[in-house]
């Protein structure tokens, strides 16, 4: 805050306080991505070829620094809205003239459900006798879907493609993140992370003209 006023007189004129960002927030990782597509001769009809890409994430900070206090670091927490230290997306793609296949297969790794608790099934004391916060089972599974999508265009009508996806396959039930409690019970799940919704089917029909 800084105070300026009449030099003769002392009083004061104007007051300003100005905002001060002190606190830093760094998020750094490492991307990597891999692809190979080839053609091929296994059904026959229509041009064949093979696509696989790889995509793979290692996240190296997520980490909060307020003023005066500790670093606070949050890579592997994947209970409330945290992120897992690894994430991998592989896509293995069919073409064959106008039809389509492509296989997604998602993994989120497992992580602590809460970096703040020490996991442990009897009570434990710090060295000042104080007493520590555990926790039973502090993580959280890693999980991994698989979506399919089936796609056709028909030769005689340009811009037309016909299409059917299968999110979550295998109806794969999201790892146990329980975190806050609020009026409607725990929070079990981490939404912005794993797939809450189970299976699922869209068809649909695009055109382009």
């Amino acid at each position: 805050m800084l105070r300026s006023g009449d030099p003769n007189t002392g009083t004061i004129e104007r007051i300003d306080s100005l905002f001060i960002n002190l606190a830093e927030q760094k998020i750094e990782g490492i991307d990597t991505e891999v692809s190979y597509r080839k053609g091929i001769e296994l059904l026959g009809g229509g041009p064949e070829n093979v696509t696989l890409r790889l995509f793979g994430t290692k996240l190296l900070h997520n980490s909060t620094q307020n003023r005066g206090a500790v670093l606070d670091e949050r890579v592997g927490q994947v209970g409330g809205l945290g992120l897992p230290k690894w994430k991998a997306t592989g896509v293995l793609s069919y073409t064959n003239g106008g039809y389509t296949g492509t296989l997604i297969g998602r993994y989120i790794g497992s992580g602590k459900l809460d970096r703040t608790l020490v996991q442990s099934d009897v009570p434990l004391r710090n060295a000042a006798g104080g007493t520590i916060t555990t926790i039973d089972d502090n993580t959280v599974g890693s999980v991994f879907y698989t979506d399919l999508t089936l796609g056709w265009k028909p030769e005689n009508v340009e811009g037309l493609r016909v299409y059917g996806t299968m999110t979550n396959l295998f109806d794969r039930a999201p790892p146990l993140a329980v975190s806050a409690i609020g009026r409607t019970g725990p929070n079990e799940f981490n939404g912005s992370l794993h797939d809450t919704v189970g299976r699922r089917f869209v068809v649909g029909v695009n055109y382009e003209f």
